[in-house]
């Protein structure tokens, strides 16, 4: 079985559906609400994991309850949130206004931004378990350029195994 390990964003999504995009100071009452597990991290984790991946997640909740809904939520899809730290503060939040098939998106990162790269040299082992490592932009850079450097160092110092093209596809 395929070993994933994603560093990256868990977000709660707030999404509001209205029948026109609301203008520049205005207030317009919307048809529904809703909330969904979302960021972008998390949603690579649920997606592999249902291709039948074993997933780490590698992130950051806040002490809240849109934090605690999302861990359940990332359990309950196969994910192992053994690396998630929950931090003082909010959850990240995506607000999302929906009309027709337009949408206009407004991200706070919250405990987001705080997956730092010593969250990452903690987690050294699941880097080297790993096949493949991803990550995305939704979490400070430093974090996601430090996400990068150990899997060409464990590739590197792989004594037993010849580096090879197909052993760095996913680097």
């Amino acid at each position: 079985m395929t070993r994933v390990l994603v560093v990256g964003s868990i977000n709660m999504d707030l999404v509001v559906s209205a029948k026109r995009m609301p203008k520049l100071g205005e207030t317009l009452l919307g048809d529904g609400f809703a909330t969904y597990p979302g960021g972008k991290g998390a949603n690579q984790a649920v997606a592999a994991a249902r291709l039948g991946a074993e997933v780490a997640l590698l992130g950051c909740v806040g002490d809240d309850a849109f934090g605690r809904d999302l861990r359940a939520h990332l359990e309950r899809e196969g994910v192992d949130c053994s690396r998630m730290a929950t931090v003082d503060g909010p959850t990240g939040i995506a607000a999302i206004t929906v009309s027709g098939g337009d949408n206009a998106i407004l991200v706070a990162p919250g405990a987001n931004h705080k997956l730092t790269p010593a969250h990452l040299d903690a987690a050294e082992q699941a880097f080297i378990e790993a096949d493949v490592v991803l990550t995305q932009l939704e979490i400070p850079l430093a974090t996601v350029r430090r996400a990068a450097e150990p899997i060409f160092c464990a590739v590197a110092h792989m004594e037993d195994q010849q580096l090879t093209s197909d052993r760095l596809r996913f680097c």
